[in-house]
């Protein structure tokens, strides 16, 4: 049966544009973070000694450009599941039903299966790369060489490689989630990624129309909180090597608190994942979650993209100004001589 669904609430317009701010924000900040670790490397790319010392830092870049391409790809996949786009004058109200309904799959497969564990994973294995110390026999050019190699040829492919058993999982999770066969076995709320309503102020609307809202089945939660839970376990386990590696209190002031928002946000993420799956999906409160949700995880890759992104790189454009207005006092003080 269509259950009725009015989007003239003032919460769900509300949240809607909360979450379109915290989009388009993030996208805006995704993309300057881009910009400027691409801006480090075509710098630390050049030969002056002193750059030639920061390449062996410069090395996962592709890694770190990575993460944020996922982000950005994580904010648009976002945008798709926003109840008000797909009622009144929205852009995907034009779109067929069964286009909205295959809209909510794709977005729930590529999110849970691919984008989403890519991007927990890459913030892994940046914190593993971390532990590792190239070898002090090697000369600079060699060793950022070679780290460069193994960094990017390690870790992009383990990422994918990792992630396939996953993305595979939550492929046929999906497929099958609407087969008779399989419906029959299993509540509907194991298998339901979408469900139909009916848009409209009162039951007299004559411009009543039905939409899809996207859901997310059990099955699929419960997919998803066994990868969080190996990844919030190992991501302990490294973070502890790696605070009690680190001398500088300020290093080690920092990643505590990334550690600490990561291990608190992801399980968050997921409990508000869980919690809706058998609420009607019309409810404020199931939209509340869902926005829940997604602040948990925004928090947490904004909180990593900071630590393992940004501020590594800040760091080493301060110390080549510092060098550099260094080689220029010194240039001065000999021409005056």
């Amino acid at each position: 049966s269509k259950k009725k669904l009015s989007l003239m609430h003032p919460m769900f317009n509300g949240l809607d544009i909360a979450t379109l701010i915290l989009i388009v924000v993030g996208l805006i900040g995704g993309l300057l973070c881009l910009a400027y670790l691409l801006r480090f490397h075509t710098r630390a790319d050049k030969s002056s000694l002193l750059l030639l010392l920061l390449r062996d830092f410069d090395s996962p870049w592709l890694v770190r450009a990575a993460l944020c391409v996922l982000f950005i790809v994580w904010l648009l996949g976002h945008f798709v599941r926003l109840p008000s786009l797909r009622a009144g004058h929205g852009p995907l109200r034009s779109l067929a039903l069964s286009s909205q309904a295959n809209l909510c799959k794709l977005h729930l497969v590529c999110s849970l299966g691919l984008v989403e564990p890519s991007t927990l994973l890459i913030i892994l294995f940046l914190v593993q790369t971390s532990l590792e110390s190239p070898s002090p026999s090697s000369s600079a050019s060699s060793s950022r060489s070679l780290s460069t190699r193994s960094v990017t040829s390690r870790v992009l492919p383990r990422v994918g490689l990792s992630c396939l058993p996953v993305f595979t999982l939550h492929l046929v999770l999906a497929l099958l989630g609407h087969r008779k066969t399989f419906v029959d076995l299993f509540p509907l709320y194991f298998t339901r990624s979408h469900e139909y309503v009916l848009v409209g102020t009162d039951d007299k609307d004559e411009d009543k129309a039905q939409v899809v809202l996207c859901t997310t089945p059990l099955f699929n939660v419960l997919a998803s909180a066994c990868f969080s839970a190996f990844f919030v376990a190992y991501f302990a386990f490294l973070s502890s090597r790696l605070v009690r590696g680190v001398i500088n209190r300020k290093l080690r002031l920092r990643f505590c608190t990334m550690a600490l928002l990561i291990l608190t946000l992801v399980p968050l993420h997921v409990i508000f994942l869980g919690i809706p799956v058998r609420m009607d999906p019309t409810l404020t409160a199931f939209e509340m979650l869902m926005f829940l949700r997604f602040l948990a995880l925004l928090f947490c890759l904004v909180a990593a993209i900071t630590v393992l992104v940004i501020m590594p790189v800040a760091d080493a454009t301060a110390v080549c100004y510092f060098f550099e207005k260094r080689d220029e006092a010194w240039q001065s003080v000999v021409i005056k001589e």
